[in-house]
């Protein structure tokens, strides 16, 4: 592979996982079930970043804030896009960060170690710009943002730069069809979480837009890149038996083709549709006046029904990391990872395994993408072969350690961890001790600092 096409395909590996969040028609609790999931994903303590990309009907951030008068002079992602828009006329290198953008929701930003909840707004909060926001989503051509501008391009420069900021990114996208929700649905993404409520027009909308994403010319675009759905039924009246056994029904019939392949939710191995009726979010009138977080303060007696639902919702997010395991190796350690993918899968650690994954003829590089975007953590194992890297090794090893994942350094000879990842503290592999103990002691410490 060319060296420049090389580094460049690794500056824009994603390890992060991208949300959006849709639905058919609006009404439907979709904003709210984002704003709530994001603060569980914060209480659980990971860094999270939302961005509120319904630019049509923006608000995403009423139910945070009172935010401080300064962060409202930041600008939104309307103002990114513009940026990235008037670069590619002038050809001008890329000088600007999405960084630069987000707004903490929690003051104690401050303290580096802590996590921290992420706002980027859609730009009409700008309020001294609020006209200039209003033209720009009237006139604007996405049609020409995509002819004209490498649209591409510029989803794989927003990936690239908020994987240094985030473990999970959520996007509030456009409801019905439009050329806005596609840019944040079937090309930024990695997973939809679609809503629909009670309705026909719910459900064959929704259909038809699920039969969309996972269509063959937008798998294409994608260049082959795996979109996953979530279907969550919303709006739930708990009180209707008979109605709620009858959209039950409907809905299981409609949405039982796109459940996708999770290896693992909890000791279950497969996701079925059951799993989205599970995860119903119901209808509490309480929280129907104003934008109010449910979840606020963690589990009470209060909340508990919603705050259920959305953990619910949750944990089929996370279920989507269909990996335990990412294996980094060297090619001359292939043997001994064998022998250590079948004994880790054989106690019940699911890996990511280059030389079973990766079928001939296929894009390596694409499918290590791939790859490291489903797994929940990376075990680099280290030897004397570890020295032995190209420039390209090199380069890989490089954004590998960059990763906002965990990372297991195992050391299986007498070598000592390369330079780079001395502040890593490595499982180091005894010949005179079991090899299946050992392998045991990894399942446990995988076991013990278990994500979900």
């Amino acid at each position: 592979m060319d060296m420049i096409i090389f580094h460049q395909y690794y500056k824009g590996l994603i390890i992060i996982m991208i949300y959006s969040f849709y639905s058919f028609k609006g009404g439907v609790g979709r904003s709210m079930a984002m704003a709530n999931v994001a603060e569980i994903l914060y209480q659980k303590g990971f860094n999270v970043v939302i961005i509120d990309w319904d630019l049509e009907a923006p608000g995403l951030g009423n139910y945070f804030f009172s935010i401080n008068e300064s962060n409202n002079k930041k600008k939104g992602i309307a103002n990114y896009i513009a940026r990235y828009i008037d670069n590619a006329r002038r050809k001008k290198k890329i000088d600007f960060h999405i960084k630069d953008y987000i707004i903490p929701i929690y003051p104690d930003y401050s303290n580096k170690d802590k996590n921290n909840l992420f706002y980027i707004h859609s730009g009409y909060e700008l309020k001294e710009k609020e006209d200039d926001f209003i033209r720009f989503v009237r006139t604007f051509s996405w049609y020409d943002f995509y002819k004209k501008y490498n649209a591409q391009s510029f989803v794989s420069l927003l990936r690239n730069q908020l994987e240094s900021l985030a473990d999970y990114v959520l996007v509030d996208s456009r409801t019905g069809f439009s050329e806005i929700g596609g840019i944040c649905t079937y090309d930024i993404a990695d997973a939809v979480v679609m809503f629909c409520s009670p309705g026909v027009q719910n459900i064959q909308g929704t259909y038809k837009m699920a039969s969309e994403f996972k269509s063959t010319d937008k798998t294409e675009f994608r260049n082959n890149r795996p979109l996953d759905i979530l279907i969550i039924p919303s709006r739930i009246e708990q009180n209707e038996y008979e109605k709620k056994k009858i959209f039950k029904q409907k809905f299981k019939k409609s949405f039982n083709e796109f459940v996708p392949d999770a290896f693992h939710l909890n000791d279950e191995k497969k996701l079925t549709v059951d799993h989205f009726w599970d995860a119903k979010i119901p209808y509490v009138p309480f929280y129907a006046f104003e934008e109010e977080l449910a979840v606020k303060g963690g589990l009470n007696d209060e909340n508990e029904t919603l705050w259920k639902a959305y953990n619910k919702l949750v944990i089929l997010m996370q279920a989507l990391f269909n990996y335990d395991i990412f294996l980094s190796y060297h090619d001359e350690d292939v043997q001994w990872c064998k022998g250590f993918v079948n004994s880790m899968q054989y106690n019940g650690v699911s890996i990511w395994f280059a030389e079973k994954e990766i079928s001939p003829g296929s894009s390596i590089y694409k499918n290590l993408d791939h790859g490291r975007s489903k797994s929940k953590k990376i075990i680099m194992i280290c030897s004397h072969n570890s020295d032995k890297l190209n420039a390209s090794d090199k380069l890989y090893r490089e954004s590998i350690l960059k990763s906002n994942k965990k990372i297991i350094p195992i050391l299986i000879d007498d070598s000592k961890l390369p330079e780079d990842m001395s502040n890593l503290k490595p499982f180091i592999f005894n010949k005179k001790e079991s090899f299946e103990s050992q392998v045991k002691q990894i399942t446990n410490l995988i076991k013990k600092e278990e994500l979900i």
